[in-house]
């Protein structure tokens, strides 16, 4: 019920609401890396850019044969130079 919610939320760029049902999750399956990086892209539109860099940091730590690896790792270069400016 919680990834149905996340996909309804996420459909409508409702990112707070993203974030809450990925709380839920984080919390229910804590190693579900997907779930921290699906959180930390959330974040990211929210404009929390620390917490962002945080999950997808904890996302790719932990997820070392995601295929998606390069593409996150980009993500995080690119939050961090936001937040330096």
């Amino acid at each position: 019920m919680l990834r149905n919610l996340k996909e309804v939320h996420h459909a409508q760029e409702d990112w707070q609401r993203v974030i809450a049902v990925q709380d839920r999750l984080v919390t229910l399956l804590p190693g579900a890396w997907g779930e921290y990086r699906d959180r930390g892209i959330a974040h990211a539109e929210q404009g929390n850019t620390a917490l962002a860099v945080r999950d997808l940091e904890i996302y790719l730590t932990n997820a070392e044969d995601a295929l998606d690896i390069d593409a996150v790792a980009e993500r995080v270069a690119a939050l961090r130079r936001m937040a330096d400016r």
